[in-house]
């Protein structure tokens, strides 16, 4: 009975932990987390109004569906629907400082 609850509980963890790996695989890792960023907002990256057509243009690219194009060293990328398209999201979770580093006194120099 106990070997059998063991058998059981292992390939249940074994499963867990190749679907993960392979949703993080197929993935590159990607995840809203992974593009949210934590800055605060700041004025200046506001942008002015687009003219009438174009942001008809925006809604109607933004309006299909995208998928997961594929990722680099700075950002994702996902294609629309009619591959007209593509987005690019930065990477916000390597721009992070580590909280350690923050503490750290830095020489006057720096």
């Amino acid at each position: 009975m106990k070997k059998r609850l063991l058998l059981e509980v292992s390939i249940f963890v074994f499963c867990v932990y190749w679907i993960a790996g392979f949703c993080h695989k197929k993935t590159d890792g990607f995840s809203v987390a992974r593009i949210h960023s934590t800055l605060p907002w700041n004025p200046a990256w506001e942008t002015a109004p687009l003219p009438g057509e174009e942001q008809h243009e925006l809604e109607q690219a933004l309006s299909q569906k995208f998928h997961y194009l594929g990722c680099g060293g700075q950002c994702f990328a996902f294609s629309s629907e009619d591959e007209r398209y593509v987005i690019k999201f930065f990477k916000h979770r390597i721009r992070n400082p580590y909280s350690l580093l923050l503490h750290l006194p830095l020489p006057k120099v720096l």
